[in-house]
């Protein structure tokens, strides 16, 4: 596998939030090869690997998900004993599962996944022969990641039952702290999508309705968890909290490219040749907003949208040659794409489908992950105001699943070892990371173990580490640079001298405690400067584990 890393701006330098400036400075390429091992974590590169030993040579990952603030990758996959694994998002080398939850002998395909940043709770959608893969059970099961040690299986916290026979497609999605979970299952026999809203927490049935439809394609929830959007064949539903239908209009194309706005206000879905996006009305339902277009021959094959719905990350696909893909980050307040990147194909190359699209919170950097031409990249990501990735992965088949983390630094990717249109049954699980945080842990803290931490600013004569409860709202200082995102009259300071190149370390022992599992521990880094002050842009926010 190669990485490779171009920076527009030197990293002591570099604003992961600001829209402003991405294309300052001269660019820098730096290519990384070989298998993951131990690493500097200021520098880019494969942070760790997972794959099952030899003797499982049927295993492949289906979707990869961060879980719990970032603490924890959420995989599902086809083949194998094990159809669910849960591993730490920080560690080096190959890494072996924290938590399995295995295949049984009844079940159909690979389960659907979603997560947040809770850190007690992961899900999955799976189906059962109830009694044949004709006629199946969708069983909606969450697991608690304290519970996982030393991949061993974990147990279910709750299950819930969407009481439908379905011989069809299910969706499955969360809002962003995993509070409200939404599955949705297409039922053949009566027409109709089955859709229930379960509580993240106990598993409690908050809605359900049955909505007319002839297929079931795709399914997004609001950040806040208050509307729920659904393409069910060629008809566009939004829904409340409690899955009280709100709106509804027909659509031209049954597509998978659907998203809402955090808290629902704007909704992008894709169509033959266009994006359109609808904004909410002050008297109830949503309007026709805005609708980019493209060549009659591309489709907008995955979307995400940042939280204002300002900014929508496009991945579009040449159905008609089937390799051609074009990467976008759209703004609608301009109406134009602030950033853009083509993968041109030459004759008799791979079929290059994008199968997933990510954008962070605030929009500033997208992801896109494709099956692959045979010669570019099958990982992109495009930062604000560029025309070139700031980041790419070339992977050894295509890619299968893919996330990016809160500060768009760092990649979990799941990937078949050839190409999808190859014959081929094994994969891998990876995490790459750009290196771009000043702030990061360098393991995953376990009760009785150590909390290990390092954080740069070069130039820099010394710095602290400062642990407290998240602030709900951050602290800005006169004179200061960066801002406090930890309660002030909560804090622990600890200092530390720094190295030549301006980095600190932190180990902080945890007492050999179990009732500590699971706590979760918040931790920013400030430095002492020529100029002053200064804090890190991002926290560290890890839950003990055992």
């Amino acid at each position: 596998m190669t990485v490779t890393l171009r920076r527009h701006r030197p990293l002591a330098s570099r604003t992961l939030s600001s829209k402003a400036g991405l294309m300052a400075g001269l660019t820098l390429a730096i290519v990384l090869g070989g298998t993951a091992s131990a690493q500097d974590p200021f520098s880019a590169g494969e942070r760790w690997s997972h794959a099952p030993a030899a003797a499982a040579p049927d295993w492949m990952p289906d979707e990869v998900l961060f879980a719990g603030d970032d603490s924890f990758v959420w995989s599902a996959q086809r083949g194998g004993d094990h159809a669910l694994r849960l591993l730490d998002a920080v560690a080096t080398g190959t890494q072996d599962a924290r938590g399995t939850v295995a295949r049984t002998a009844i079940e159909f395909g690979a389960p659907l996944i979603a997560a947040g940043t809770r850190g007690d709770k992961v899900f999955a959608l799976r189906q059962f022969y109830a009694p044949t893969a004709y006629s199946r059970q969708p069983l909606l099961v969450a697991y608690d990641p304290r519970t996982a040690a030393a991949g061993a299986e974990m147990p279910e916290a709750w299950s819930h039952d969407l009481d439908v026979r379905i011989n069809g497609p299910v969706r499955l999605a969360a809002d962003r702290s995993g509070d409200r979970i939404v599955a949705a299952a297409w039922d053949d026999t009566t027409a109709t999508v089955r859709l229930d809203v379960v509580n993240g927490t106990d598993g409690t049935l908050l809605g359900r309705r049955d909505l007319p439809a002839f297929s079931l394609n795709a399914l997004s929830v609001s950040a806040d968890g208050t509307r729920i959007a659904v393409i069910a064949g060629l008809t566009l539903y939004v829904l409340d909290a409690t899955a009280t239908p709100l709106y509804d209009q027909p659509v031209s194309t049954a597509t998978q490219a659907l998203a809402l706005s955090s808290d629902g206000s704007v909704l992008a879905y894709g169509e033959l040749g266009a994006l359109s996006i609808l904004q909410a009305q002050p008297g109830g339902g949503y309007a026709a907003y805005q609708r980019p277009t493209g060549s009659m021959s591309e489709l907008p094959s995955r979307i995400d949208m940042s939280d204002d719905g300002s900014l929508i990350a496009i991945a579009w696909w040449d159905f008609m040659n089937g390799a051609d893909a074009r990467f976008e980050i759209y703004d609608t307040v301009f109406q134009f794409p602030i950033s853009s990147y083509d993968q041109f194909a030459l004759p008799g190359a791979s079929q290059n489908l994008p199968i997933a699209a990510t954008i962070t919170a605030d929009g500033h950097r997208a992801a896109f992950a494709t099956w692959g031409n045979g010669v570019d990249p099958e990982v992109i990501v495009l930062g604000l105001g560029s025309f070139f990735p700031d980041f790419e992965v070339d992977l050894s088949g295509s890619s299968r699943g893919m996330a990016l983390d809160a500060t768009g630094t760092r990649l979990a990717i799941g990937h078949k070892d050839v190409h999808s249109q190859v014959f081929g049954s094994t994969g891998a699980v990876r995490v790459v990371d750009t290196g771009e945080r000043r702030l990061a842990l360098t393991n995953t803290p376990r009760i009785g173990g150590t909390l290990d931490a390092a954080a740069i600013s070069p130039g820099s004569f010394g710095g602290w580490f400062v642990l407290g409860p998240k602030a709900a709202v951050p602290t800005q200082f006169p004179g200061v640079s960066g801002i406090l995102l930890l309660q002030r009259n909560q804090l622990t300071v600890l200092g530390r001298p720094a190295d030549s190149n301006g980095r600190i370390d932190l180990s902080l022992p945890i007492p050999n405690i179990s009732a500590m599992v699971g706590t979760q521990m918040h931790v920013q880094a400030a430095f002492r400067t020529t100029q002053g002050l200064q804090f890190t842009e991002n926290l560290v926010s890890p839950f003990l584990v055992q």
